[in-house]
C-alpha cells in the first residue's frame, strides 16, 4: 500500500490522514482501485475524502439503524467497500448525478 501511495504523493486526499487510516484498512486491491478515482475527482476540483472503509458489526448495525445501510451484510463488514464523500459537502457539483 505504502508503495501505491508514493504515486500518489501530490495529492492532496493522501495528506488526510483520517481518508489513508480507512484506505489502509480495505482490502490492498480494492484500495489500488480507488486511488486513481480519487485523483481523478480531485483534477476535476472535488476534494474527495474516504469516510468510512472496514467496518466492526456494531457500527454497521448502527447505519442500518440510522438508515444508512440497508443491510447486515455489507461488503465494509471484509473490508471491500469504500465511503467516498466531498470535504467540499454533498451540494457541491459532484452531488449532481450529472457530475463529469
Amino acid at each position: 500500500m505504502d508503495e501505491l501511495l508514493k504515486l500518489y504523493m501530490d495529492c492532496e486526499f493522501v495528506k488526510n490522514e483520517e481518508s489513508m487510516k480507512h484506505l489502509r484498512e480495505v482490502r490492498p486491491r480494492l484500495a489500488a482501485l480507488v486511488l486513481p478515482i480519487l485523483k481523478e475527482l480531485e483534477n476535476k476540483g472535488w476534494k474527495p475524502r474516504v469516510q468510512q472503509g472496514l467496518r466492526s458489526l456494531a457500527a454497521q448495525r448502527r447505519a442500518v439503524d440510522l438508515g444508512n445501510s440497508q443491510t447486515m451484510k455489507s461488503k465494509h463488514l471484509i473490508g471491500a467497500a469504500v465511503d467516498v464523500t466531498s470535504e467540499l459537502g454533498w451540494d457541491h457539483s459532484a452531488a449532481n448525478l450529472g457530475f463529469q
